[in-house]
């Protein structure tokens, strides 16, 4: 389903004429990214390998603009190994109190936007890191959102943004919230849809030993 055609069912279900095409366009796009970061298994598709530089005596460096979710594995060409991934900031931060150690990389985990490391290396590294990308955002009238299967733009994308709309217009008012309790219900079971199309799709996912006794020996 086109951009266009997506916020014209907005504009259509709302029918507010105080609304601008600007926070419909806004809300659509983050129905797009928002799905595809919830779901329980990442998209196969948003799959991407990238670059990032460790930072002088500092445990940490940027993840690139465009990640998602999901560090399935990292990996240092100076030294020619692959980094440990470890399931949490918090059982990094158990491992190595402080995150001081200075050294060779042994152990990472992703935290937000930012891949954390130890120990810290005297010299700025390369690390090659596979990851799950945003998907790429709606900007013109024909652009779709197709990273979604096509049968769920709609129940997803505008039961989103139009959740969101009434949400704020009915805000104060006595009694249940119908508009927003039902466009809530209606993107929940197209979100249920779509966990269940990406099951079948989805990679195994990489084994990474998160338990905290793991890390404390």
């Amino acid at each position: 389903m086109r951009f266009s055609d997506l916020i014209d069912e907005v504009v259509d279900i709302v029918q507010d004429p105080k609304l601008g095409e600007t926070r419909i366009k806004h809300l659509l796009n983050e129905g797009y990214e928002h799905s595809l970061f919830a779901t329980s298994d990442p998209l196969p598709d948003l799959e991407k390998q990238a670059t990032v530089t460790t930072v002088l005596d500092t445990a940490f460096t940027t993840l690139p603009s465009d990640y998602l979710r999901d560090l399935n594995w990292v990996y240092d060409a100076t030294t020619d190994c692959r980094i440990t991934l470890l399931g949490s900031l918090q059982l990094l931060k158990i491992k190595y109190p402080g995150l001081a150690k200075t050294g060779n990389i042994e152990h990472a985990a992703a935290s937000l936007n930012k891949l954390y490391y130890q120990g810290i290396p005297s010299v700025k590294r390369e690390l090659s890191i596979n990851y799950f990308r945003k998907p790429t955002l709606l900007h013109n009238d024909r652009d779709e959102p197709d990273m979604l299967p096509s049968h769920l733009h709609r129940r997803l994308l505008v039961n989103y943004a139009c959740k969101a709309l009434f949400s704020r217009i009915e805000d104060g008012m006595d009694g249940k919230k119908v508009n927003t309790a039902f466009h809530d219900l209606e993107y929940k079971l197209a979100f249920s849809e779509l966990e269940l199309w990406i099951i079948p799709r989805a990679s195994e996912p990489p084994t990474i030993n998160d338990t905290v006794t793991d890390y404390l020996e």
